[in-house]
């Protein structure tokens, strides 16, 4: 029902006739019911590791007690998950509503290695409370406040840079060298840094030409920031034909892109190494993404129809 359930019927006053039959404040102090509940089922240390893999309704031995608080925890997932998308499109919780505080300071435990590797169901050289955070990071990642989680985030970077960039990381010893003119910033850096082979990850050295091919002068992060920032806005300029404008002016993959070139995916794929690279590096990227595409592109499988609305405003109305 939440899936199609339009936002004039979910937000409406109470007084006037609505498919709901609880008030968005019921709605709220259930939901925080049910966030607890989940996050009790999850960390639930004697429930085995296969349930929160959403493996157990495989596994041949698992007992009727057991199917039934699998299934209990897959539905309050995507319940909650249903309700905390609306509600980040359209508040109607208070601020921090879904971070649970039976999770304080959890994720301070975690160390790096648990996000290498899928660690397979029953592998046992984690420990199971790791994999049960882990796991709710995957599913229900609004849980923990997003402070911890950039905290986090910005953790795994850095323990990634002293393994892929080692001492050189604050030095250009060992950095991945490239020559790209001004004129055809995209196209020599497409041709130079598109290969999976590349490890993006690594240091760059960028050597910028200009209009009279003539070396600039310029050395060093500056120059390397310039560079994808530069490239960044060339890659999403709908002039190159791999996104479109909305009427808002907010960018979107091109529909019809296979019309203008063939290898078009791996262009895309190249496109999403840049936003990584920038991520990486700690790079503020001003890119004006249609709310429909921002939602797909951060791994959301809902993407309902109140999000037509940032693609055509007039055909949703």
């Amino acid at each position: 029902m939440l899936l199609t359930l339009h936002d004039a019927e979910f937000y409406q006053d109470m007084a006037v006739d609505t498919p709901l039959p609880f008030s968005l404040v019921e709605i709220c102090n259930m939901s925080a019911i049910f966030r607890d509940v989940m996050v009790t089922i999850a960390m639930d240390k004697h429930l085995p590791n296969a349930m929160i893999h959403k493996t157990v309704s495989h596994d041949p031995v698992a007992t009727p007690a057991l199917l039934e608080w699998s299934c209990l925890l897959t539905h309050l997932r995507k319940l909650l998950k249903l309700l905390y998308e609306r509600d980040s499109r359209r508040p109607f919780c208070q601020h921090n509503h879904w971070v649970s505080s039976l999770l304080h300071s959890r994720l301070n435990q975690i160390p790096s290695d648990v996000f290498e590797v899928d660690v397979p169901t029953g592998d046992s050289s984690l420990p199971a409370v790791l994999l049960r955070i882990r796991n709710l990071l995957k599913y229900s990642p609004f849980v923990f406040s997003f402070t911890e989680r950039v905290k986090l985030f910005w953790q795994l970077v850095d323990d990634s840079k002293q393994q892929v960039q080692g001492h050189s990381r604050h030095f250009m010893i060992g950095a991945h060298s490239l020559t790209v003119r001004r004129e055809q910033l995209y196209s020599d850096a497409f041709s130079e840094l598109a290969s999976p082979d590349v490890d993006i990850r690594q240091k760059l050295h960028v050597t910028m030409v200009n209009a009279l091919e003539l070396q600039e002068a310029g050395y060093g992060e500056g120059v390397v920031r310039e560079f994808l920032s530069e490239l960044i806005k060339e890659a999403f300029d709908p002039n190159r034909g791999l996104f479109c404008r909305t009427e808002q002016q907010e960018l979107y993959p091109n529909p019809q892109v296979h019309i203008i070139m063939a290898d078009y995916t791996r262009h895309y794929y190249f496109i999403g190494r840049l936003l990584g690279k920038a991520l990486y590096e700690n790079l503020l990227v001003e890119l004006p993404l249609a709310g429909f595409f921002l939602c797909k592109m951060c791994g959301s499988g809902n993407v309902d129809i109140h999000y037509l609305a940032s693609l055509d405003p007039q055909l949703y109305q």
